[in-house]
């Protein structure tokens, strides 16, 4: 007799039998709260567990939950400065498993019309704005902070008024509908507040902390009684604008958080089977308009990271209970069973083709510009996502058809070797890496260790370093090769040795050293982050070798030889002259070598790899060439990292390609 199973969306590949009640506590009176535990309510439960959501009248309470055990984790601390209080307070009762939102922010907010940019700038206008500052509930962290500022910037002439979230959102919308000058408590994300045009007022003295994150914080204990849930809130992340998404939903006239969660998860599904690492991957859907039927027709399995097989079959679905009861009914005798499916040569082309998309590893913080980010529009952009959409574009011909993974230095080796395509975050080639885990592809970034100065300083050069003062990071390999730096030139200086990042900035900043040393790379993001780039120049030299390369998983030559193609191209391109305004005119160059690059004259070996003959053509014309690429989110259009290393051979760099032949 034919068997059939019922399977859930999720329930389908990931579903345990569970008696644990599982306890997660939030703020009650929080919209991004209020989101964020009923999405993973929904997908814990789709997991077989019971789950409670406890609500809490403030934040400190919500943080002695955790301590003391009452409740097993919370998805909403404001690190590092909202709640740092907490942080510090319950450092050693709790546990913190890092961001799963950045880009959180909260300050005071005024709408863009107005034009005063700074909280410094509020007492000499305090008549514009009628000397009030539109607040929430008292009790908020934001409440304390702005009392804070106002004691810090002596604003006597305001007066902080409480209410409520709903009313200081009205009172905005009625203000703003006017062009009336008004200031209010603001916070990052929320989802009406995101849509009003206000901006955040500066804030020099740092009350409020800048740009935050929030972070998931669990119970002592909770990885020994239960490792799976604690691998979920370990591994769930997302983005402002998906959490702002659940928000907007739940504001809705009549809305129902719990079933716009149950939405969001359903037409989420890459984003949250990530967090349980248990990873169907499959071709996209086809519908059946004689039979009704909604066809899947592949399905790849990932479990804890790794690929465990392939279920082949028919998964069938009557659309109209789709939104109702997210069910697929499988046809047992359809399937083929599963078995280990080695990554051998072609493995992974075969693999993206047929699900339609590749799946890109990029670095996990995505605030600043550079490497990877995301854009005002929630777009991912930066220098490791050109390469992966140019990988995309060779293979599938579509630079969108991407699903971008972040991944933290941590975990980058057990990832870059299981469930993902190719790892695009800055990973340092070395060589037991590669004998370990990987295979790395091509030096796409020559990174290494810099200095950075006060542009008013005049200096250009290290030698003009000589008898100067320079911050470094106490007992790292960044302080030895300073030191070996300066004695082979024959030069002296005074190490001032902090021991943190973050301190030997600050002591930079304040002008306790005169330059300061890290990688370049790191040096650059932090004088974008400084807000004053232009007042800081990197040194155009490199005292250590840091070579980043792309990494893909071993065992398969034929993808390595595709991802290696696709930057050879870019950087053969640029040598050739070959930009992205010019490369249809391009097309009809005599050079040889040009003709074979852009696909109008026999291969380079693109063919055999299974390219269209006009892929890099096209690569070019979506994206440019090496350089253009460089400029644009690293060089001077970028972060500014003077080309250094990372210039052509032919300009006395070390970037070079083997010749198209």
């Amino acid at each position: 007799m034919k068997m059939k199973k019922i399977l859930t969306l999720l329930i389908s590949l990931v579903y345990v039998s569970s008696t644990y009640a599982i306890d997660l506590v939030y703020m009650k009176e929080r919209p991004s709260d209020i989101a964020s535990n009923n999405v993973v309510k929904v997908v814990l439960e789709s997991m077989g567990y019971n789950v409670n959501l406890l609500a809490v009248d403030d934040a400190e309470t919500m943080w002695q939950a955790i301590a003391d055990g009452r409740a097993d984790g919370m998805l909403n601390a404001w690190l590092p400065s909202s709640h740092s209080r907490y942080a510090y307070k319950f450092e050693y009762q709790v546990e913190n498993l890092g961001p799963n939102l950045h880009g959180t922010q909260v300050g005071l907010v005024v709408p863009t019309y107005v034009t005063i940019d700074s909280l410094e700038e509020l007492n000499a206008n305090a008549d514009q704005f009628g000397g009030k500052i539109i607040g929430i509930e008292p009790e908020e962290e934001i409440m304390y902070l702005s009392r804070q500022a106002e004691l810090a910037y002596g604003l006597e002439q305001f007066q902080l008024m409480p209410g409520n979230k709903n009313m200081m959102t009205n009172i905005l919308k009625a203000a703003i509908n006017n062009q009336q000058w008004i200031i209010a408590t603001g916070w990052t994300p929320h989802g009406q507040l995101s849509q009003l045009g206000l901006k955040y007022l500066n804030d020099p003295k740092n009350i409020y902390g800048g740009k935050e994150q929030i972070n998931t914080i669990v119970r002592l204990g909770l990885l020994a009684d239960m490792p799976k849930v604690h691998q979920i809130l370990d591994y769930f992340y997302w983005t402002t604008a998906e959490l702002e998404q659940v928000m907007l939903w739940n504001q809705e006239k009549g809305a129902d958080p719990y079933q716009n969660a149950k939405r969001w998860v359903r037409e989420n599904q890459a984003r949250v089977l990530m967090w349980i690492d248990k990873i169907p991957i499959v071709q996209p859907a086809t519908y059946n308009v004689d039979t009704g039927h909604l066809h899947l027709p592949m399905v790849e399995i990932y479990s804890e990271g790794i690929r465990i097989g392939v279920v082949k079959g028919d998964m069938l679905s009557n659309p109209s209970t789709i939104d109702k009861a997210s069910s697929f009914e499988l046809d047992s005798e359809k399937l083929t069973p599963l078995d280990m499916v080695p990554i051998a040569y072609g493995g992974i082309r075969k693999r993206i083709l047929e699900r339609g998309m590749l799946i890109c590893g990029i670095k996990d913080n995505l605030e600043h510009k550079g490497f990877a980010y995301l854009d005002e529009n929630g777009h991912h952009d930066g220098f490791d996502v050109a390469l992966c959409r140019a990988v995309a574009i060779a293979v599938l011909g579509n630079p969108e058809a991407i699903f971008f993974y972040p991944i933290s230095p941590c975990i980058t080796c057990v990832n870059a070797s299981s469930q993902l395509d190719i790892v695009a975050r800055a990973v340092t080639w070395t060589t037991s890496r590669e004998a370990r885990w990987a295979d790395f592809i091509w030096i796409m970034f020559y990174n290494g260790q810099g200095f950075m100065v006060k542009r008013d300083t005049g200096i250009t050069t290290i030698e003009q370093l000589d008898g100067e003062t320079v911050c470094v990071i106490d007992s790292t390999t960044s302080e030895r090769n300073l030191k070996d730096a300066f004695i082979q030139r024959g030069l002296s200086f005074t190490p001032i040795a902090l021991d943190s990042k973050e301190e030997m900035l600050e002591s930079y900043q304040a002008r306790k050293c005169t330059a300061v040393t890290t990688d370049t790379s790191q040096l650059a993001e932090a004088r974008y982050r400084f807000g004053n780039p232009e007042d800081h120049h990197i040194l155009d030299i490199t005292i250590s070798k840091e070579p980043l390369s792309p990494v893909v998983p071993k065992g398969d030559s034929q993808w390595v030889a595709i991802v290696r193609t696709v930057m050879l191209g870019l950087i053969n391109a640029e040598e050739l002259g070959v930009t992205q305004s010019n490369v249809d005119f391009m097309q009809n160059s005599v050079n040889l070598h040009i003709r074979r690059l852009l696909g109008v004259e026999e291969s380079f070996g693109q063919r055999e790899l299974g390219f269209k003959k006009d892929a890099i053509a096209n690569i070019i014309r979506e994206l440019g060439n090496y350089g253009e690429i460089y400029e644009r989110y690293m060089g001077v259009n970028g972060i500014g990292i003077p080309r250094g290393l990372n210039r052509l051979w032919t300009d006395g760099g070390l970037m070079y390609a083997p010749p198209l032949r």
